[in-house]
């Protein structure tokens, strides 16, 4: 009776089963369970696929929710470059200036005006932008110019005054328009011939650069 039970794959299975539970299991046994509960967890996935991905779908939806309404919390501050006027000057004979087409030994300054309108994309915080001034990048140095606000363009009798573009605070989705200002006195062809940047300290202390087009 025992040979034939030892012989019969069925009986063998089940005694090898019966190994387990009894705490006496046989290399067989276990390999034979974990095989039946690895066929389990496959049916079980296999019958809930649909359930499955259903539901993983739903969590990556809503982390990108919750992603995108943090990205519109937070937002940043976006610039627009409307246009550009940059006057090459010249004295006019009479103490004044006037603009010439190109550069010569008499040329003494750059005239530059820059349009922009700037833009808080966020919805709920205010931004600002601090130490503002136009960069100009050569191939061995750089130097920062101040910048000016030409809105603020007056005359205080022969004098024209114009305040200095220092800092700029902007609401929740709010957009300013601004034309900036920059007189340049030397090095005028090395200018020309540079990268300009708009240059601004932000809200988390960071040094922030926007390419000027020239030719805008």
């Amino acid at each position: 009776m025992i040979n034939r039970i030892l012989l019969d794959p069925q009986a063998r299975y089940i005694t090898d089963i019966l190994s387990i539970y009894a705490g006496r299991p046989t290399p067989y046994g276990i390999y034979t369970l974990v095989v039946a509960h690895s066929k389990l967890v496959i049916e079980l996935i296999e019958k809930n696929f649909a359930a499955v991905i259903g539901v993983t779908g739903t969590l990556l939806g809503v982390l990108l929710g919750s992603f995108i309404n943090w990205i519109s919390r937070i937002g940043r501050i976006k610039i627009f470059q409307n246009s550009i006027v940059i006057d090459l000057l010249e004295r006019d004979g009479y103490g004044g200036f006037k603009r010439v087409q190109g550069i010569t030994a008499e040329t003494e300054a750059l005239d530059i005006k820059i349009d922009i309108d700037i833009l808080n994309t966020s919805e709920y915080s205010r931004k600002s932008m601090r130490n503002l001034g136009l960069l100009i990048k050569q191939r061995n140095k750089e130097k920062i110019y101040t910048v000016t606000d030409k809105s603020t363009a007056r005359l205080s009798g022969p004098i024209r005054l114009v305040d200095e573009l220092k800092i700029i605070n902007l609401n929740p989705r709010e957009i300013k328009n601004f034309s900036i200002g920059v007189y340049i006195k030397e090095d005028i062809e090395q200018v020309l011939e540079s990268n300009w940047y708009l240059q601004y300290t932000s809200i988390s202390d960071r040094t922030r650069r926007v390419k000027i087009n020239m030719k805008k």
